[in-house]
């Protein structure tokens, strides 16, 4: 019966009305003789039968050490030192259109779950094209909600929802602002530029903009996106692990802004790039160099 216990009551898909617990008599088996063909009118003299304890089966091993084939290294994130890092077919579509020209994206956020568990997953595709476009999780109430993107396409073995660029002219299709790409297996990528990066000018004149991460809106995108993925896959009937790769992509010469702007103690807030003064006159000072 421990093997029922561990399989049928404890699996999260099976749906089963919790045990009300354990009464007098209470017992894993019933047994029913027909017409009481084997019962005695006579009663006998008591007698105990030995328990014999109960032997668990042992938990599922998983080796969190294993790589997560695949993904990962499909899709250039295995090599942090490389110029292709975090670079694939889907996210060079990431840029704003500007006219009838799309400006690639100069970095974006990265964010990449994939399951570790040996508990299978098979996403439905379909499904979740038609359910998840627009779709909203998270706190309405306290503004902390992942939307996901309107747009859907999908491929041999996932599906892409995206937000495009449209711009004031011409097509968007190659021109994403962001995008949520889901595989079969569980795996899940999300990249977007629209929202936590963007170029930034001091003067109407200047060709060389700066490249601006927004750090508020940088934090809250990872934290929302992470709670409704958790959402997406238990109702897939996935409840174990994942990994949780959290990736900034085009840091090179950046600057980092947009902080809190509330009060903290003693009546300090942090200070604003690009607010009057900050830099002394030199912007160059706060760019993050990387080699």
């Amino acid at each position: 019966m421990n093997y029922a216990y561990q399989k049928v009551a404890k699996d999260s898909r099976s749906r089963q009305t919790p045990h009300y617990g354990h009464i007098d008599g209470d017992g894993d088996f019933i047994f029913r003789t027909p017409d009481n063909t084997h019962l005695v009118a006579t009663s006998g003299k008591d007698f105990l039968v030995k328990a014999v304890a109960e032997r668990p089966e042992p938990p599922s091993q998983v080796d969190w050490n294993l790589p997560t084939a695949g993904f990962v290294a499909r899709n250039n994130y295995g090599e942090v030192e490389e110029d292709s890092f975090g670079r694939n077919e889907w996210s060079k579509r990431l840029g704003e259109r500007r006219g009838e020209e799309c400006v690639s994206a100069f970095g974006w956020l990265s964010l990449v779950i994939e399951p570790v568990s040996n508990e299978q997953i098979v996403l439905d595709l379909a499904t979740l094209a038609r359910s998840l476009r627009g779709k909203s999780f998270g706190d309405t109430e306290q503004n902390q909600t992942f939307q996901f993107p309107g747009g859907a396409m999908t491929t041999a073995r996932s599906l892409i929802l995206y937000d495009p660029d449209y711009g004031r002219s011409g097509s968007a299709e190659n021109c994403w602002e962001r995008y949520v790409r889901l595989e079969r297996n569980g795996a899940i990528e999300y990249c977007g530029y629209d929202g936590v990066a963007r170029l930034v000018t001091t003067k109407e004149e200047d060709t060389d903009p700066y490249h601006v991460f927004l750090y508020v809106q940088l934090i809250g995108t990872i934290w929302t996106f992470l709670v409704a993925v958790k959402q997406v896959l238990a109702s897939a009937g996935y409840s174990a692990g994942v990994t949780y790769w959290v990736n900034l992509i085009g840091t090179k010469d950046s600057i980092l802004a947009d902080f809190a702007h509330t009060v903290g103690k003693d009546d300090k807030k942090w200070a604003q790039p690009f607010e009057p003064g900050f830099f002394g006159g030199d912007l160059g000072s706060f760019q993050i160099a990387l080699p």
